[in-house]
């Protein structure tokens, strides 16, 4: 089995990428073997733009059974922990579109730039079939900016309501629908979305807990599920 870890930071899974070097065999540039799996590792850098080139380029000249997003986010739903490790299976691009001239906001497909069905969008949504088995599964929103103010937050939750938000979820979606390929969003809570202060996050504590999933996975596999169906 090919799978391909992206991460946007290295940051985010070095404790993966150790164990990768500790337990399998080097077969290149951030590619690792063992027996039947091959684990290729791609940091992207953060944000939509640099996620969605740097994965489209990759995915343009490599093939693979499975592609894993994996990394950090903030949670807006309270019933979510510190430390939680979640799958993001419905993204969504957060205010792409334009200011109408009240202020009010007009989405692309508001705008009839692009329909809300049109590949690879599913009612203006972005939808990811493939599922790990016991992971729970959450909405993300991505942004260019994460929130930190009692205001924007408020606007989200009334609009949006996600259950998460990250820098490159969406980006990931989009490139990897477009490609044909399977993937997962796989991410560990770090903070809650709230007025910022960065004394409540716990970023250690969300990466020790997303790099023990993702150890755990290469050992033992990603149980995935598509649609309902064992694959």
């Amino acid at each position: 089995m090919k799978i391909l870890i992206v991460a946007a930071t290295k940051l985010e899974i070095e404790p993966s990428i150790q164990f990768l070097k500790s337990h399998f065999s080097a077969a290149g540039d951030n590619e690792y073997i063992n027996k039947e799996i091959s684990i290729n590792v791609l940091i992207t850098g953060v944000g939509m733009v640099a996620t969605a080139f740097q994965l489209g380029k990759y995915l343009a000249n490599r093939q693979f059974d499975l592609v894993v997003n994996a990394g950090i986010a903030g949670a807006f739903q309270p019933s979510l922990a510190i430390g939680e490790v979640v799958q993001i299976n419905c993204e969504t691009f957060y205010e792409l579109g334009a200011e109408d001239k009240d202020g009010s906001f007009l989405s692309i497909f508001d705008l009839s730039l692009i329909g809300k069905d049109d590949f690879p969008f599913i009612n203006k949504k972005l939808i990811n079939l493939t599922e790990n088995a016991h992971l729970p599964k959450v909405t993300g929103l991505t942004v260019q900016k994460v929130h930190g103010s009692i205001e924007s937050i408020s606007k989200i939750l009334v609009t949006s309501n996600p259950d998460v938000e990250s820098m490159e979820g969406a980006a990931v979606f989009y490139s990897c629908l477009l490609s044909d390929v399977r993937f997962l969003q796989i991410r560990a809570i770090s903070n809650y979305v709230e007025p910022r202060n960065r004394k409540n996050w716990d970023i250690p504590k969300a990466i020790l807990h997303l790099n023990n999933f993702l150890i755990t996975s290469f050992k033992e596999g990603f149980n995935i599920i598509e649609d309902g169906t064992g694959s």
